[in-house]
């Protein structure tokens, strides 16, 4: 049986839950595992990234303080994945608690300023789901949860069930009747079929995926130790090294935005052919992204803080400092947009953090 890792007591340094972490500093029964059986035999057809044409600089921000537009709420339990409801509210993954927690929008009256503390609860009610589950994404036919230390997906409607069984399974989208699964023990990435969850395929990724994101052109997965971009909803899986410590994506204005962690820049890739056309330096330790009707927002581990970016040319527009944690690296956070409210995840300090569209830069 799986042994639940030990969590850092905050503030001390940041926590990033890999093979090597689970497996090297706890004794966990399943680590090495046989090789999975494929459906897709092929290997994913490699390409080299040329440099982007262009690299922008970012504008000298000095530290911003905290804003007062920002409206926070206490999530015990290190919140990392964020995903929009069924019902209009968020869930929030609660990674040392082991459970998601649903946030009602009922509880949302206006903006409270994260700096004072918690907020009037907006946790209405919370499922355990086993031990360190890390994202989940909300469909008709229910909550799917990864449940990274446990091994196995599960689903929440209204009763809780596993689904399956995963090495180490992370980064969770939705694509049409599809539902994208990212195992990173096993580097790559699995196609359920919805409703039943029936294995339609599995595509070979990079080493040390982590994330997946399904947009309108097609579905990626990013490889943190390979530093590579995989695209695997095609015939054939093409993949593109990007750069060091690839993690959030997002689609928006013909290009997928990666967010590069250990380069501290974001990419803008052709999301055809995931050539590299722009990348925004001096963004450090980026790590989640989102987009609204004409922004790439980023969101960096330090605060943290939401960079607003031309999603044309790549430039900066600004920054907004939603909370005063620490600067950490490789912060464990998550962002999503939703109803004309940016959301982000602060797992080091307990926080879900909001703030309207109309006060982004």
């Amino acid at each position: 049986m799986r042994q639940r890792p030990a969590l850092p007591d905050r503030p001390r340094a940041t926590l990033r839950l890999t093979s090597a972490f689970l497996c090297g500093a706890v004794t966990l029964a399943g680590c090495a595992g046989p090789e999975p059986t494929r459906s897709d035999e092929n290997p994913p057809e490699a390409a080299t990234s040329p440099a982007p044409e262009g690299d922008v600089a970012a504008t000298d921000y000095p530290t911003p303080p905290v804003s007062h537009a920002v409206a926070s709420t206490r999530v015990p339990g290190y919140p990392i994945g964020l995903t929009v409801a069924r019902d209009g509210g968020v869930w929030a993954v609660a990674t040392q608690a082991g459970a998601v927690r649903h946030l009602s929008l009922e509880h949302h009256d206006g903006p409270r300023t994260a700096s004072a503390g918690a907020a009037e609860p907006w946790v209405d009610r919370s499922t355990r789901v086993g031990d360190v589950p890390l994202r989940a994404v909300d469909t008709p036919d229910g909550l799917w949860v990864s449940v990274f230390g446990a091994g196995v997906l599960r689903r929440l409607d209204p009763r809780l069930e596993r689904v399956g069984s995963f090495h180490e399974p992370e980064g969770l989208a939705r694509a049409g009747d599809s539902l994208w699964v990212v195992d990173q023990a096993r580097s790559e990435a699995v196609e359920l079929r919805l409703p039943d969850a029936t294995v339609a395929r599995r595509v070979e990724v990079g080493t040390g995926p982590r994330l997946v994101h399904a947009g309108a052109s097609g579905v990626w997965v990013s490889s943190y130790g390979a530093g590579t971009v995989t695209r695997v909803d095609g015939p054939r899986p093409v993949t593109r090294t990007v750069c060091d410590g690839p993690q959030g994506m997002v689609e928006a204005a013909g290009r997928l935005w990666v967010a590069c962690s250990l380069q501290d820049s974001l990419v803008g890739l052709d999301a055809q052919t995931l050539r590299p056309e722009v990348r925004l330096n001096d963004v450090v330790a980026v790590d989640a992204l989102a987009a609204t009707r004409d922004s790439v927002l980023a969101l960096l581990p330090d605060g943290p803080t939401v960079v607003a970016v031309d999603p044309e040319d790549g430039t900066e527009r600004g920054r907004v400092r939603m909370a005063d944690a620490p600067p950490v690296g490789d912060g464990n956070v998550d962002l999503l947009v939703h109803r004309d409210r940016v959301w982000a995840s602060s797992a080091m300090t307990d926080e879900v953090l909001t703030l309207s569209v109309e006060d982004l830069p």
